[in-house]
């Protein structure tokens, strides 16, 4: 027995061992099949139990508390800024409509001002229609011919489109001016002497202006403005009587362009002097708009009127006795030369002008910038500066529309041939705007004018300049544009040159032509290996 075997019971296997893996199968199996269902049951229920911290954001996936406030802070940030912007809006609708409503009720007073004004004044003989005997040949316009003067307005308005220059004294030994060669000891000029033929009177017909010989020098010809609402009146009344010598002619003088050369910068530098009023505006554009740059005939009586004593002020001037040099700022009047020139030398023989010159290219450029960020049209909205300045500027532009002049020379030329040069003062833009330079050409005009030199105080404000605040690193451009810019400007700034040194109204042109080539060379240093260049306004 004891050789026998022991035989040994194996241990029994218990389920209740497995049970909690099973459980823990079973629930993983369970939450992967209807996890998705479940979770949205439980957020629900949450949701409506009020204590959810949580929920689905549409793909599955639950969104935390946290991010549920970032969304929600989005979306009251929107709603917040749409709202402001609609008040803006709407503040800025109220404002523009208050502002036109007292534009137009300051429009109102002034009309029924100057009816009060004329209904006192006596009346004039106007004897035959003078307006029938001036210009006949071209008194009416064919229906072509309006609607193409149309045209050019509409086209001037959006279009794409500032030396010493000593002379001999003048006559009688005045001073000799500094600028434009000849003298004024006073506040005007004895036109009738220099000007030759534009003295005469246009009108051969009864006179508009009353006869007042048995009045003192000075009273009688303000006594022949009273009645004068016309521009054949205001010609009349210079020629037939003489002023004072602290009197002014009226309108004493006139800045007719270019446009973009500080032409509004000296305009409110000029204005801020005692002795020189402020118009209404800077630029009525009214013989080239309103009178279809064909004075005085195509000028309406109330246009004319509105012109005379609510732009220029005439009132005023007979108020301050004539010591009061009035004076507007047209500065698309240089371009309509050729029909302006001569009509309205014939019209004001005494009238000063001032002409303000810059860099062409930077002027162009200008101009663009001004169109693009004043009214957001032409073409700088749509192309890029060299394509603009190429195809679709004033120095190029104007090949498709005849009626104006695309160069300078082929602008100021009629100027310079029918006002006498000491009633033409010339302005280089550079030189004006030049800190060292500035204080000496303001005085030159103020010289040119007759008017105290020590007046206004203070320097050159800054209006409508752009070229710190827009693109100041410059405008991107490829060398060969540039250059094929200057190659198509350098001509004219050639004939300028030789024109004006011609009439007298230029003593150092190579002063003046080195300006504008150094700001070419500089913009030409700027080109890099790539021909890229960085082309900056004067």
């Amino acid at each position: 027995m004891l050789g026998a075997q022991v035989k040994t019971k194996k241990p029994r296997v218990s389920l209740a061992r497995f049970l909690p893996f099973a459980a823990v199968v079973i629930l993983v199996t369970v939450l992967y099949l209807f996890g998705d269902s479940l979770s949205k049951s439980v957020l629900e229920a949450s949701s409506l139990a009020g204590g959810s911290s949580s929920r689905n954001d549409g793909s599955g996936r639950l969104e935390t508390a946290f991010e549920m406030r970032v969304k929600s802070y989005k979306i009251d940030t929107k709603s917040a800024i749409e709202a402001r912007v609609r008040a803006e809006k709407a503040r800025e609708d109220k404002d523009r409509a208050e502002r036109e409503a007292k534009e137009k009720l300051e429009i109102e007073a002034e009309e029924k001002r100057l009816e009060d004004i004329f209904a006192e004044q006596p009346a004039i003989d106007d004897g035959v229609d003078v307006y029938e005997d001036v210009g006949s040949a071209e008194d009416n316009l064919s229906a072509d011919e309006e609607k193409q003067g149309s045209k050019r307005l509409v086209d001037a308005d959006y279009d794409d489109y500032d030396d010493y220059d000593g002379d001999e004294a003048g006559k009688d030994g005045k001073d000799g001016d500094l600028n434009s060669g000849g003298g004024a000891t006073s506040p005007h000029d004895d036109y009738e002497e220099d000007s030759g033929t534009t003295s005469t009177t246009l009108a051969s017909s009864t006179s508009k202006v009353g006869d007042f010989e048995d009045l003192e020098d000075g009273e009688a010809f303000l006594k022949a403005m009273e009645g004068c609402n016309d521009l054949i009146c205001l010609q009349e009344a210079h020629a037939k009587y003489t002023r004072t010598e602290d009197m002014f002619n009226f309108p004493h003088f006139m800045i007719i362009g270019f446009q973009k050369a500080a032409t509004t910068s000296l305009k409110k530098y000029l204005e801020e002097h005692s002795q020189i009023d402020k118009p209404r505006v800077k630029e009525p554009n009214f013989f080239s708009r309103d009178c279809h740059e064909k004075p005085p005939e195509q000028c309406s009586e109330k246009n004319t009127t509105n012109y005379i004593n609510s732009i220029l002020h005439k009132p005023k001037y007979i108020e301050q006795r004539g010591r009061i040099a009035c004076m507007e700022a047209s500065t698309h009047i240089v371009r309509a030369g050729h029909n302006l020139a001569p009509r309205m030398a014939k019209l004001m023989p005494w009238l000063k002008i001032i002409v303000q010159f810059r860099e062409p290219i930077s002027r162009a450029a200008s101009m663009l910038i001004h169109n693009k960020d004043v009214n957001n049209v032409g073409c700088l909205t749509r192309s890029p500066m060299a394509h603009c300045l190429l195809h679709h500027s004033q120095l190029t532009e104007m090949e498709k529309n005849k009626y104006e002049p695309l160069t300078y020379t082929e602008a100021i030329q009629p100027w310079i041939e029918n006002f006498p040069k000491d009633q033409i003062h010339i302005v280089q833009y550079e030189t004006l705007i030049d800190p060292e330079q500035e204080e000496s050409e303001l005085l030159r005009v103020k010289r040119f004018l007759g008017v105290d030199e020590r007046r206004p105080e203070g320097g050159l404000p800054r209006f409508n300049a752009r070229r710190f605040s827009i693109s100041p690193e410059g405008w991107k451009m490829r060398k060969g544009d540039y250059e094929e810019l200057v190659s198509l400007v350098e001509p004219d700034m050639e004939g300028l040159l030789d024109l004006l040194y011609e009439h007298g109204l230029l003593t150092d042109r190579e002063e003046w032509a080195k300006q504008w080539r150094n700001h070419w060379k500089s913009n030409l240093a700027t080109c890099g290996n790539d021909n890229t260049c960085l082309m900056s306004l004067s």
